[in-house]
C-alpha cells in the first residue's frame, strides 16, 4: 500500500474513533440522561440541564467533537480532489454526514436551545412550558446527532475494509 493511502487510513481509523465516541455520546444523552432529566420536576431538570450544558465546554468534549468534525472536512476536501473509486465515495458520504448530521445540527439546533435554556429561571411558572418544548425538541435534534454520528462511522469502517481489502 502506498504511504499516501497509509496515511488516508490511519486517518480514516481515526475518524471512525472520533464518530464512534461521538454517536456513543449522543447516544447516552437520548436514552438516559435526557429520560432521567424528564423524571424529575421541572425546576431541578432545568437546573440539571444548564449544568451540564456549562461543564459539557471542555477540552476533552471538544477535542473529540471539533477534532472528528476537521477531520471529515479534511476527509471531505482529499477524498473529493483525489476520487478514484466507490471508497472515495463511502468517505464522502461519511464525512458530510458527520458535518451536516453532526455539526451542523449542533450548532443550528441544539445550541441555540441550549442558549435560550441558559436565560430562563428554573423556579418560574412559565418555565415548565419551555422546557417541555426544549426536552421534546433537543432530544429529537439529539437523535439525529446520533444516527449521523453512527452513520458516518459506519461509512468510514466500509471505507477502510475496502482500503485494506484492496
Amino acid at each position: 500500500m502506498p504511504l499516501t493511502d497509509q496515511i488516508h487510513l490511519l486517518l480514516i481509523f481515526i475518524a471512525i474513533v472520533g464518530s464512534g465516541l461521538m454517536a456513543g455520546i449522543f447516544y447516552s444523552f437520548s436514552v438516559i440522561v435526557m429520560r432521567g432529566l424528564a423524571e424529575l420536576p421541572v425546576p431541578e431538570a432545568i437546573r440539571a440541564m444548564q449544568a451540564i450544558n456549562i461543564v459539557v465546554i471542555n477540552r476533552w468534549f471538544f477535542s473529540v467533537f471539533m477534532g472528528t468534525s476537521g477531520l471529515s472536512l479534511g476527509l471531505l476536501l482529499v477524498f473529493t480532489l483525489y476520487f478514484r473509486s466507490w471508497t472515495s465515495a463511502t468517505v464522502i458520504v461519511g464525512s458530510l454526514t458527520y458535518i451536516v448530521g453532526c455539526f451542523w445540527v449542533t450548532g443550528t439546533r441544539n445550541v441555540p436551545r441550549n442558549e435560550k435554556l441558559a436565560k430562563i429561571s428554573a423556579d418560574d411558572k412559565a418555565s415548565e412550558g419551555l422546557w417541555a418544548s426544549y426536552l421534546e425538541e433537543w432530544t429529537l435534534y439529539n437523535h439525529i446527532r446520533t444516527g449521523a454520528s453512527f452513520g458516518a462511522m459506519l461509512c468510514y469502517l466500509i471505507a477502510a475494509a475496502a482500503m485494506l481489502s484492496a
